[in-house]
């Protein structure tokens, strides 16, 4: 996020179809900046990195000013 790695290792599993589709959360609420931020994936092995197809933000409680990050993807492995 913005340049910082927040959750090295978050692992994607297989979904077992193209048609599938499901979420997981970071382990914990990320912060983000006013105005534009900038999420960045990045595989770290060889199996690449999973087929994303959106993120979803979801504002927790505004005395942690964070959001909890899901991702969504669908596909195999």
């Amino acid at each position: 996020v913005n340049g910082e790695v927040v959750h090295p290792g978050l692992k994607f599993p297989p979904t077992g179809h193209w048609t599938l589709w499901t979420y997981v959360d970071m382990p914990k609420p990320i912060a983000l900046k006013q105005g534009e931020n900038t999420l960045r994936f990045t595989a770290t092995g060889a199996e690449g990195l999973a087929n994303l197809d959106h993120v979803k933000l979801t504002p927790v409680p505004k005395s942690t000013a964070a959001v909890q990050l899901s991702v969504g993807w669908r596909g195999l492995l």
